[in-house]
C-alpha cells in the first residue's frame, strides 16, 4: 500500500511538471514558424495530451476505489484508451520527421530551403494526425460499454477476444502494431541518427571551415538526437511487453506470470510518462536560446518584446541561398547621413554622365571606335568608376566637392 502511495505521488509530480514544462516548450516555439519549430510544437501539443490522458488510466485507479468499478474502467477502454493510442502514433512519426528535418539540415542543407517550409510541415502533420486517426479507429470497438440485468454499467471485450477474433489479435494488434510502431520508425530514428551523427564528427574535423549558422544547426542537431535517443530508450520496453504478450496470450492471467507481467507492464507506463514529461528538460539543458527566450516570457509576457527582435532567428535557420534584391532594394531608399557617402554617390553619378559623353565625343570624331560591344563598354566604364571612386574615397569632402565641378566644367567646355 505504501509503494503505491509513493508510486501515485511520484506520477503526480511527474505528470504536472511535465504538462507545465510542455506548455513552456509550445509557448517558446510559437514564436517564430519554422519548420522545426511547428514540429516541435506540435510534439509538446502530443506530450501534454499523453499526459493529461495518462492520469485517469494511472492516477486516478489508486487515489480512490471508485476509479477501479467497472463503471468508470468501462469509460476509459472506451474513449480514453483509443485517444491515447492515437497520441502515441502521432508522437511516433513526428519524432521521425523531426529526425528527418534534422538529417535534412545537415546531410542536405542546399535542398532546406525546398524542403523543410512551414507548409511542408503543417502538410505532414495534417497527414501524420490523419493516418494516426484512421488507423485506431478499431480501437474504439475492441470493448463495449454494456448494462446488465441490475442497471450496472460494464464493459465487455468484442475485438479484444481471442476466441472471437483470434486474426485481429494476431495481425493487427501484434503485427501490424510492431511494424508501424516500432520497427518502421525505429529503423528511420536509427538510420537517420547514425547517419548525422556521422556527418557531425565528419565536419567537427574541419571545424575551421563551419560557419556559425553551421555550428547552430550541429547543437539544435544533437538536442534532437539527445531527444530521439531518450524516445527510443522509453518506448523500448513497450515494444518488448507487446513481443512477450504475443508469444504468451496468457501473459497477464496466468498466475506464474501475472505479477511480473503487471510490474513490467507499470513500468512501461511508467517510462512513456516520463519521456512526454522530460523533453523539455532536454531543450532547456541544451539550448542556450531556448533559455533565453523562456525567460523572456517570464520576465515580459506571451507578447513579443523589443529584446525578441535580438533573437529573431533563435531556430530558424539561415537559407544558403537568398535573394539579395530585397537587401538592396531596401538600401536604396535609405538617406545617408554622411557628407562623403552622398559626395560619393554625387561623383558617380557625374562619371557616368562624363563616360557617355566622352562616348558621344569619341563617336562623332571617328566612327570606327565605336564598334565595342555593350559589354565592353560596360566593363570599362564600370573599372574607371570604381578606381575614380577608390581614389575619392581617400580625399576629403571638400576635395571631393571641388573634383566634381572640375569634371563639369571640363564637360560645359
Amino acid at each position: 500500500m505504501e509503494n503505491q502511495y509513493t508510486y501515485v505521488v511520484v506520477l503526480i509530480i511527474i505528470i504536472f511538471t511535465g504538462i507545465i514544462g510542455n506548455i513552456c516548450s509550445f509557448l517558446v516555439y510559437t514564436r517564430y514558424a519554422t519548420s522545426i519549430n511547428i514540429l516541435l510544437t506540435a510534439l509538446s501539443v502530443i506530450d501534454i495530451c499523453l499526459l493529461i490522458l495518462a492520469t485517469p488510466v494511472f492516477v486516478l485507479p489508486f487515489m480512490h476505489k471508485i476509479f477501479i468499478e467497472d463503471t468508470f474502467q468501462a469509460y476509459v477502454l472506451q474513449y480514453i484508451y483509443p485517444l491515447n493510442c492515437i497520441s502515441q502514433t502521432c508522437s511516433v512519426y513526428v519524432m521521425v520527421f523531426i529526425t528527418i528535418e534534422r538529417w535534412t539540415a545537415i546531410a542536405k542543407p542546399l535542398h532546406v530551403r525546398f524542403w523543410c517550409t512551414t507548409k511542408s510541415a503543417k502538410m505532414i502533420l495534417t497527414g501524420v494526425i490523419i493516418s494516426a486517426s484512421i488507423y485506431n479507429i478499431p480501437r474504439f470497438f475492441e470493448y463495449e460499454i454494456i448494462k446488465d440485468e441490475e442497471d450496472h454499467t460494464t464493459f465487455k471485450r468484442i475485438l479484444r477476444d481471442t476466441v472471437l477474433y483470434p486474426n485481429y489479435m494476431v495481425y493487427y494488434y501484434t503485427l501490424l502494431y510492431l511494424l508501424t510502431h516500432f520497427c518502421i520508425p525505429f529503423a528511420a530514428i536509427i538510420f537517420f541518427n547514425m547517419h548525422v551523427i556521422f556527418l557531425i564528427l565528419k565536419q567537427k574535423k574541419e571545424r575551421l571551415n563551419l560557419t556559425s549558422q553551421q555550428r547552430k544547426e550541429i547543437k539544435t542537431t544533437v538536442m534532437l538526437i539527445i531527444v530521439t535517443v531518450m524516445f527510443a530508450i522509453c518506448n523500448v520496453l513497450t515494444f518488448i511487453m507487446n513481443l512477450w504478450e504475443n508469444i504468451n496470450p496468457t501473459l497477464f492471467s496466468d498466475p506464474k506470470t501475472l505479477s511480473m507481467a503487471y510490474m513490467f507492464n507499470d513500468l512501461a507506463n511508467f517510462l512513456v510518462i516520463l519521456n512526454s514529461a522530460s523533453t523539455f528538460i532536454i531543450y532547456f539543458l541544451f539550448s542556450e536560446k531556448y533559455r533565453t527566450l523562456l525567460f523572456d516570457i517570464f520576465r515580459y509576457g506571451c507578447t513579443k518584446t523589443k529584446r525578441e527582435n535580438y533573437y529573431n532567428n533563435t531556430f530558424s535557420r539561415s537559407l544558403s541561398i537568398r535573394n539579395p534584391s530585397s537587401f538592396y532594394n531596401k538600401t536604396s531608399y535609405i538617406k545617408s547621413s554622411s557628407p562623403l557617402i552622398s559626395a560619393n554617390n554625387n561623383s558617380k553619378k557625374i562619371n557616368n554622365s562624363i563616360n557617355q559623353t566622352n562616348l558621344s565625343v569619341n563617336s562623332q570624331e571617328n566612327p570606327s571606335k565605336c564598334v565595342l560591344s555593350s559589354d565592353q563598354k560596360n566593363s570599362t566604364s564600370l573599372y574607371d568608376n570604381q578606381n575614380e571612386i577608390c581614389n575619392e574615397k581617400k580625399l576629403s569632402t571638400n576635395e571631393v566637392n571641388q573634383q566634381m565641378y572640375r569634371k563639369l566644367s571640363k564637360c560645359a567646355k
